[in-house]
Formats: C-alpha cells, sequence, structure tokens
C-alpha cells in the first residue's frame, strides 16, 4: 500500500499582506464575466466526479429548498431542479449568471450578490452547496460565507463543500494531480494563488468548520487525496 504524503512546500502560505493586493470577490466577478461562456467546456470535465459525489452525499427530494453560493453557471443545481428541488443560487458574476438562468429556467432563484453577505432570510435551505469558492476569496470573506451560510441553512439542514485539501496527498497520483492543482492556480493570478495557499495553510474546510462550530457529517477524497466533498452541518 502506497503511504500518503505530505507536500507541504507546495501549500506553505505567504505572510499576512504579502499578496500586496485587494482580493476581494469583487475581484473576481469580472474574471469570470469573460470566461463565463468557455468556462464548463474547460473545466467541467475536471470537476464533474467531485458535483457527482457530492449529489450522492445528500441526495435531491422534490420539494428541498437548495442554494449554491458562488453557483458560476449553476450545473451543480441542475441534478436538483430536475430532481423537484426549488433551486436558488448567488454569485457576483454578471456574465456567469447570464449562462446559469438559461441552464436553470425562470422557475430558478438567481441574484447577483456576494457571500458574504447572503440576501436571503434565516433557516431558509435545506441544503446549501459552496464549489470552489473558499480557496479563492481572503481569509476574512472565507469566515464571513461560512457564517452567512450557516445563518440561513435550515437547523437540521446541510452544507456540501467541494475545495481543495491539504495534504496529505497519496502517493504518485496524489503528486501529479498536486502539480496539476499548482499550475492552474498559478495561471488564475497572483491574488488567487495568494489565498489558495492561505486557505490551505489555514487547515481547509475542516479548520473553518470547526471554527464555525459546524460538524463534520461525511467527507471523501479526490484526486490522491488533492480534492475534498465535505458535508457539513450544525
Amino acid at each position: 500500500m502506497t503511504e500518503p504524503v505530505d507536500v507541504v512546500d507546495l501549500n506553505s502560505a505567504a505572510p499576512t499582506g504579502a499578496c500586496g493586493f485587494d482580493s476581494h470577490p469583487g475581484h473576481v466577478a469580472d474574471k469570470y464575466e469573460r470566461a463565463a461562456r468557455r468556462y464548463d467546456r474547460f473545466i467541467g470535465p475536471l470537476v464533474a466526479g467531485a458535483h457527482e459525489t457530492a449529489l450522492e452525499m445528500f441526495p435531491p427530494e422534490g420539494g428541498m429548498r437548495v442554494l449554491d453560493v458562488g453557483c458560476g453557471t449553476g450545473v451543480q443545481l441542475r441534478a436538483y431542479r430536475d430532481a423537484g428541488c426549488e433551486v436558488s443560487c448567488v454569485d457576483l458574476s454578471p456574465g456567469m449568471l447570464d449562462v446559469a438562468r438559461r441552464r436553470l429556467g425562470p422557475e430558478a432563484d438567481v441574484r447577483e450578490g456576494s457571500g458574504t453577505d447572503i440576501p436571503f432570510p434565516t433557516d431558509a435551505f435545506d441544503l446549501v452547496t459552496i464549489s470552489f469558492v473558499l480557496h479563492e476569496v481572503a481569509s476574512d470573506d472565507r469566515e464571513s460565507i461560512v457564517g452567512e451560510v450557516k445563518r440561513v441553512m435550515k437547523p437540521d439542514g446541510g452544507l456540501v463543500v467541494i475545495d481543495f485539501l491539504p495534504g496529505p496527498y497519496a502517493g504518485p497520483r496524489g503528486f501529479l494531480e498536486r502539480a496539476l492543482i499548482v499550475g492552474i492556480e498559478v495561471a488564475a493570478g497572483r491574488s488567487h494563488w495568494c489565498n489558495h495557499r492561505d486557505f490551505l495553510r489555514r487547515g481547509g474546510v475542516r479548520a473553518l468548520a470547526g471554527r464555525h462550530s459546524l460538524r463534520i457529517r461525511g467527507e471523501t477524497r479526490r484526486g490522491g487525496g488533492t480534492l475534498g466533498v465535505t458535508l457539513l452541518g450544525v
């Protein structure tokens, strides 16, 4: 059996303030607005397996209310909509939201806004999903997003997070997957990469959950331990 290994040097964060850039989510919107039409073609196949795992982890039921925070093109919500759920989503990118509206149809509640100030009432949703958002925003925004998600989620509801893991990574596949991720994250820009490293240095999703008194109800590791699909609850 191959022993897992931890690639510490790839995850070390820059010192506080070293990014030299205001990484508020508002800066993300314009970048993804330009990429919206190509996003599903190039990124979709890379994350399809994680989305399927998330669906299995919290299966849809008719009438269930589901919110996707940082929804992008809305692909994560499509299966829930098709199963008869009431779906809502919020994102900062108008371009991404245009694609989401076409994909999800007029019955979906699609809103432009930030996960740090979710425009929905308290205890409104049975399930909230966040896919590949927390690693790309500044640490203060991460905390605000999780706090807001906890507010809008019903007490017996669930939160499914898809995001990168800080390790350990398993064998050659873990190294290769991690190298690919590093390349993509560096290409996304200095601020994005800096936030990514900071997210991993601070312990990723598990540490965020602990700081917000959320318990881990399930976790599936993919890609040699580089990616996690985590189900959280109160």
